[in-house]
């Protein structure tokens, strides 16, 4: 699964790209839109990654 979060996550990076190279302030909000889409899979990345790492159980206190 993570793959295909890499390849939307590369996806969305030409979208917004594309998208600032048109320079239109109607844009604006369909570009932070697609940011924070980013944003999110990035975010699970880190949640996803962090678990495997063993700090969810940490902070959890499963190891205590």
């Amino acid at each position: 699964m993570n793959n295909i979060l890499e390849k939307i996550e590369k996806r969305l990076d030409k979208i917004i790209s594309n998208l600032k190279n048109i320079n239109n302030k109607e844009l604006k909000r369909p570009i932070d839109d697609l940011e924070g889409i980013k944003g999110t899979i990035i975010t699970h990345d880190i949640v996803r990654l962090s678990g495997q790492i063993g700090w969810n159980e940490k902070k959890e206190g499963k190891y205590e």
